[in-house]
């Protein structure tokens, strides 16, 4: 199995995760409100338990949906292990962080190194757990894998086989706005639906209707039908097309001269 945090549709993945995070966030406080009893100076109470909750690393993995939104971000981009090292460091960043100010600021004496003694497998742990559940409830089950399309082109009316992660349906090839690679899977996107289907990328686009869809990234095509513009990131960064649905599709630089010309684009300076 090929690791990825992309591989069912944001909505999906995004419902099962707030729900993983919630379970952590109780978890780590009932473990500090344990922790506290016995240590046998915890004291029953509103007062008590959030002190415990705060000062004895409750409070840090408010910051794990922080951690999974740098993964995403720098995976789209192709560096998955990079994303997961760099949600490390600031997992236990604010793990040490959270303990060490919230303690001083009840009259706690602890120290930095201390706190990075003690903190660093505690939130390294729960990191690590967090990520392989990420990893987990993302990869679709062999019950969410969609029959085989046929080798040939599809023409105009032709359907797809589709899952959203729980159910198949098909779509209509001609009215995909854009796809995005997920490795072994592909996402498929209509205004503000998502889809998913067991294929790659270049195969897919051998399916499509020809002369639509266009290679606009080593990880992107776009329905020629549905570009509504161009625009460049802040700061004088890379090129996207602009969909009608909103989406916003980066454009690779070895694609760039291909895709906008294949696509009529104007209005910036390639």
């Amino acid at each position: 199995m090929e690791l990825s945090l992309q591989h069912q549709p944001p909505g999906v993945f995004l419902g099962k995760m707030i729900l993983a995070w919630v379970g952590f966030v109780v978890a780590a406080i009932l473990y500090c409100v344990l922790h506290g009893v016995v240590a046998g100076n915890y004291t029953v109470g509103a007062k008590a338990s959030l002190r415990w909750a705060i000062t004895q690393w409750g409070a840090w993995p408010l910051i794990l949906p922080a951690c999974l939104w740098v993964i995403c971000y720098l995976e789209r981009r192709g560096t998955l292990l990079l994303g997961a090292l760099l949600g490390a460091l600031i997992a236990i960043a604010a793990a040490v962080a959270f303990a060490y100010l919230f303690d001083r600021s009840l009259g706690g004496h602890s120290t930095w190194t201390a706190t990075l003694y003690h903190m660093t497998p505690i939130a390294g742990g729960t990191y690590l757990l967090f990520m392989g559940l990420a990893l987990w409830l993302s990869y679709p089950s062999a019950s969410t894998h969609t029959p085989a399309e046929p080798a040939s082109r599809a023409g105009d009316g032709a359907t797809l086989a589709v899952s959203t992660g729980r159910l198949h349906t098909r779509i209509a090839a001609e009215e995909v706005e854009w796809v995005r690679s997920a490795r072994n899977y592909v996402e498929l996107f209509l205004g503000n639906d998502a889809y998913i289907m067991r294929t790659s990328l270049k195969d897919l686009h051998m399916k499509l209707p020809a002369g639509r869809f266009v290679r606009v990234h080593r990880s992107y095509l776009v329905n020629s039908a549905f570009v509504k513009g161009l625009g460049r990131e802040s700061g004088g960064g890379g090129l996207f097309i602009v969909m009608a649905g909103g989406g916003k599709v980066p454009i690779g630089r070895t694609y760039r001269e291909a895709a906008v010309a294949a696509l009529a684009l104007e209005g910036e300076n390639i």
